[in-house]
């Protein structure tokens, strides 16, 4: 039987996502033996946190703390049930708490995260479902940006904190952005913190940030594509959110000792070069001279969004530019919008992408891109392995004229499919067959069996998960174990994996500390199918059933 995947748009880097981003949920053949009980937590949610930079070597991990924050931030707990959030090898899970029902309401909280050798992110995400949700956040490591970020640092002299000549501050075509970020700060201008008072000082610390539209630079956007909290040019919120179709962000910081800027006396002038393959996305054609781009302001403390006006395109010394004035410091945003949930003057229109592959099993980990005609990023279902008859749902998506599809291997990194254009609001339906990947693989089935320990005082918990590993790239898979009860409870997982690599098979044990064992899955020489680095996992069975032609796993472990 079929089964569909339900995704949103919802960026983070959720990550973001998000992501942006993004929510990916419920991986469920038919063969899967997984059950749910509704009377503990709801809406089970793994985050992954992974460099923004592409072939990175470094990646978080071990230990750290994360911090829920946000209107909703009550709503959501651990696996245990408690609010004491630590990520573990780059992950943590959470759940809705019992008798919230986030499809009747859907659910909003801030996610802050400090990673040692990372920058510290903080992103919003959105969950509207009871399905199991799936979300990657990018973070970005200290010293090595990911690609299309540019950043400029300078000091600026200061008479009694008064600019005394006009001062530049100019990001350069640099790390793969080829666009920049222009700002002039106009001589006789007063700095001002929060509250509008003066600063004084002899001189002020500066750093411009640019975020490109290229794909890693929009996933660790400040604030996310995909933001709630959002309010109109007059101040009123817009109900259901907003998701944001970007020509690019700068970010501005400011500081006079150790006093920020938040405002100043004089409107400063700036402006940000449009990428020459730009749309429009409310023609659905390339930006032009005379175009207005909506312009959106960020408070970071808060995750504030608010409608600034306009920017104007104009043409400046033979490229496109949008000009703009600010008066006060946060993230600056040229963006277009649509709505998550049907507001904001748009309609919720679905798109179902469904695949037909030559395998059965879950296999590799796949980006399912939504993009506008000429490659811009309208939203994407992120690390997602596909199988035969998987059908990846789009809950929203824009009223643009023509947009395509794009799909991208991360095992192989190799795009697999490019659709032709098309509209989204108006096909409701997208099927695609996807060739299988020269790599070699290998069925595994991996059954797992949670013992009771007859605890009285152990208490349901929500769905475990099930951690696979690529030792060799990094990449992870988990999967959802359904409830945990006051009875023993046994699974069986079928997922293909790449021959010959090792992998490791993870848990989160009772005590909210990882149980794991690692394996080599390798149908060429059964004298390397062997596991070790066992911690906590009874391993019962690993062999290759050459009958059926898969892997056979099978451990437990105590509740």
């Amino acid at each position: 039987m079929k089964k569909k995947i339900v995704y949103g748009l919802a960026a983070l880097s959720l990550v973001a996502l998000l992501t942006t981003p993004f929510g990916c949920k419920k991986i469920n053949p038919s063969d899967y033996s997984i059950s749910v009980d509704t009377d503990v937590f709801s809406s089970p949610m793994m985050v992954f946190f992974e460099n923004a930079k592409a072939d990175a070597t470094k990646q978080p991990e071990g230990d750290f703390t994360v911090k829920i924050s946000g209107d909703d931030a009550s709503k959501v707990v651990t696996v245990l049930g408690t609010r004491d959030f630590q990520a573990h090898e780059g992950w943590i899970a959470l759940n809705l708490a019992k008798g919230v029902d986030a499809s009747v309401k859907p659910v909003s909280f801030i996610l802050t995260a400090k990673i040692d050798g990372f920058e510290e992110v903080r992103k919003e995400i959105v969950i509207s479902s009871k399905d199991d949700a799936k979300f990657t956040i990018k973070v970005i490591e200290i010293g090595n940006h990911p690609s299309g970020v540019a950043e400029e640092t300078k000091n600026i002299p200061l008479t009694n904190g008064v600019i005394s000549s006009d001062q530049y501050l100019n990001t350069i075509v640099e790390n793969g952005a080829t666009e920049t970020v222009s700002l002039k700060l106009p001589s006789g201008t007063k700095m001002l913190n929060k509250n509008g008072e003066p600063i004084s000082g002899a001189s002020m610390s500066t750093n411009v940030r640019f975020y490109d539209v290229s794909d890693e630079s929009i996933h660790v956007f400040p604030g996310g594509l995909a933001p709630q909290l959002v309010t109109d040019k007059d101040g009123k919120k817009i109900d259901g959110g907003i998701h944001f179709f970007t020509a690019g962000l700068m970010d501005v910081d400011m500081k006079i000792g150790d006093d920020e800027v938040k405002k100043f006396s004089n409107p400063i002038d700036a402006e940000i070069k449009i990428n020459e393959n730009q749309d429009n996305f409310t023609t659905g054609q390339k930006v032009k001279e005379g175009d207005l781009i909506p312009l959106w302001s960020l408070d970071e403390l808060t995750g504030q969004w608010q409608e600034e006006g306009t920017a104007k395109v104009v043409n400046s010394n033979g490229s496109l530019t949008a000009q703009f004035k600010i008066t006060h410091l946060s993230g600056w945003n040229l963006d277009w919008g649509w709505s998550m949930f049907g507001s904001y003057g748009t309609k919720k229109v679905k798109l179902d992408v469904i695949f037909e592959t030559s395998w059965v099993n879950p296999t590799g980990l796949y980006e399912v891109t939504l993009r506008s005609p000429n490659g811009g990023y309208l939203g994407a279902l992120h690390c997602t392995p596909i199988y035969d008859g998987f059908v990846a749902t789009f809950e929203s998506t824009p009223n643009i004229p023509l947009a395509y599809i794009e799909i991208y291997d991360r095992v192989t990194k190799k795009i697999v499919h490019k659709s032709a254009p098309f509209n989204p609001s108006t096909q409701n339906k997208y099927n695609v067959k996807i060739a299988d990947s020269p790599l070699k693989y290998v069925d595994v089935s991996l059954t797992y069996s949670l013992v009771n320990t007859k605890n009285p005082k152990l208490k349901p918990t929500a769905s475990a998960q099930i951690i696979i590993t690529d030792l060799v790239s990094g990449i992870k898979t988990s999967f959802f174990t359904g409830s945990t009860s006051m009875k023993s409870d046994k699974g069986n997982i079928k997922v293909r994996l790449i021959s010959g690599r090792n992998y490791k098979v993870s848990t989160l044990g009772k005590d909210g500390k990882i149980i794991s064992c690692e394996s080599v899955f390798d149908i060429n020489d059964l004298s390397k199918l062997k596991y070790d680095k066992i911690n906590g996992l009874n391993v019962k069975k690993l062999q290759y059933n050459a009958t059926n032609k898969t892997v056979e796993i099978e451990f437990e472990y105590l509740l």
